[in-house]
């Protein structure tokens, strides 16, 4: 018997902000990464590993453009390169705008799901 529970989150406005700004950059993360990949497979590059990712956020998180990536847990940023990892295995594109578990077989829209992740993660 498979169970559910339906969950409804009442943030404080601080909160609610802080979910956002979680949201704004693993979105920015996915959106890098993805361009880097891009570009790599146009020079006929191997693609970047999810750890070969992470790695790259350290440096990134240095530079004075990037330092507001700072603000947020690492961990977020970590789970993005995973997932497009995971992505990129799977051979998902962007126009793919939804996402379906493999485990459970649930469909759910891919914005949605990573702010659920998020969620889990952050909380």
């Amino acid at each position: 018997m498979i169970r559910s529970f339906k969950v409804r989150l009442f943030p404080t406005k601080e909160q609610e902000q802080i979910f956002y700004q979680h949201i704004g950059c693993c979105r920015f993360v996915w959106n890098y990464m993805i361009e880097l990949q891009q570009k790599r497979r146009e020079n006929e590059e191997k693609h970047l590993s999810r750890f070969d990712m992470i790695k790259l956020l350290t440096p990134l998180k240095k530079e004075e453009e990037y330092k507001w990536l700072n603000e947020i847990s690492n961990t977020s940023l970590q789970i993005t390169c995973t997932d497009l990892s995971k992505a990129y295995k799977k051979d998902l594109k962007l126009s793919d705008r939804v996402y379906r578990c493999e485990h459970c077989g649930s469909v759910i829209d891919r914005d949605f799901n990573a702010a659920l992740n998020l969620e889990r993660y952050v909380g």
